[in-house]
């Protein structure tokens, strides 16, 4: 999505880097190879369009990006809609929701825009951490997506491997 925008461009790569706190998006075409275009996401807020610690990363039955952030007042994984935002100066993406229509108003959750625990609608005590919980994680570190659409997330500090479906 996006491609468009980029003259010859054939596709995006996103790069993962959580030394840096950020995913990096290259332009790629035959003649000049990766060519930087903006980042995906950085590290430094905390709405759901920030990803505290990038790690693994998948592309949905939408073509959307789930990232997984294993920082510990998050342990999350954050869907992503990787077109990039021509209004922003570094050409972010912006964070999907699961569901097809934000369900809080006039803004939107953050448990709308993630798998795992996270502030639910009208929610203002939340606080991060890590959890045993089903469909809640301690340190994911790796998304991958099934035919069916199912996501599977490597859940590192509970030792498991979680399966969840597109809903969330």
């Amino acid at each position: 999505a996006g491609i468009e925008e980029v003259p010859g461009a054939l596709t995006y790569l996103y790069l993962s880097d959580p030394a840096a706190g950020v995913i990096w998006r290259y332009a790629f075409d035959e003649f000049n190879g990766l060519t930087p275009y903006g980042l995906l996401a950085r590290a430094d807020g905390d709405a759901a369009r920030f990803v505290h610690i990038p790690s693994g990363m998948a592309r949905d039955w939408n073509n959307h990006l789930l990232v997984c952030d294993p920082d510990t007042m998050r342990n999350w994984v954050i869907r992503f809609d990787s077109t990039p935002d021509e209004t922003d100066p570094e050409l972010r993406g912006l964070a999907a929701t699961f569901l097809p229509l934000p369900v809080c108003s006039p803004e939107a959750a953050a448990d709308e825009y993630v798998l795992g625990n996270a502030a639910a609608c009208g929610q203002t005590d939340w606080t991060g951490g890590t959890s045993t919980q089903l469909g809640e994680f301690n340190a994911p570190r790796d998304a991958a997506i099934d035919g069916l659409g199912r996501i599977f997330v490597a859940d590192t500090g509970n030792h498991r491997i979680q399966r969840l479906y597109p809903s969330g």
